[in-house]
């Protein structure tokens, strides 16, 4: 069992004869409470406890919604996501230098068969925390700090860690300028202070 869940004092069972509704719904009660991370280990206790189990009518239903509910995709897409995110950040070996000024250094590296080029950009920001966080959630002004930027605004606030936001970046000539829809969300882990 987690050590999550036992902090949180769950009733979290060691097999899924118990409701799967409702694990879920605990599952499901984190993530709208922005405790994105709690909810993906949640998810994970309930994907080894399938798995331990193997009933096929259990595995079924937990198919079924990884197919048609709209909440337990995006926790699953979040774990994903994030698995990634931390790989890459922890992965220093493959990045290649391009540019380094102002105790900021930018990296890049090709992602692989898609074509798609990664960046990744270093350096140290002398402010507290919630300046630093601040100037992202201010998607109003993208276009002072973030360059090329022309626009940018919120589209919906799903919640208090995930907005929907839209920004327009200028392309050379005879290119018109891209639109950018993004979802962005974050999450507090208090067990590491993050």
């Amino acid at each position: 069992m987690s050590e999550f869940v036992q902090e949180e004092g769950s009733q979290f069972p060691t097999t899924l004869s118990a409701d799967l509704d409702v694990l879920v719904s605990e599952m499901k009660a984190q993530f709208q409470d922005d405790n994105i991370l709690k909810a993906i280990e949640m998810l994970k206790e309930i994907e080894r406890l399938i798995e331990e189990e193997g009933d096929d009518s259990i595995n079924k239903k937990y198919q079924e919604m990884l197919q048609n509910d709209e909440e337990f995709c995006i926790i699953k897409r979040s774990e994903k996501e994030i698995g990634l995110l931390l790989d890459k950040v922890n992965d220093t070996e493959s990045w290649i230098p391009v540019y380094s000024s102002n105790d900021v250094r930018t990296f890049t590296r090709d992602s692989g068969d898609d074509g798609d080029i990664e960046f990744r950009v270093e350096g140290i920001c002398r402010a507290d925390l919630f300046s630093c966080l601040a100037s992202i959630y201010e998607i109003d002004l993208f276009p002072e700090w973030l360059p090329q930027c022309q626009v940018g605004e919120l589209v919906k606030t799903v919640s208090r860690f995930r907005l929907i936001l839209h920004l327009l970046f200028p392309l050379i000539w005879p290119l018109a300028p891209r639109d950018i829809f993004a979802v962005g969300y974050g999450d507090v882990d208090l067990n590491h202070q993050v």
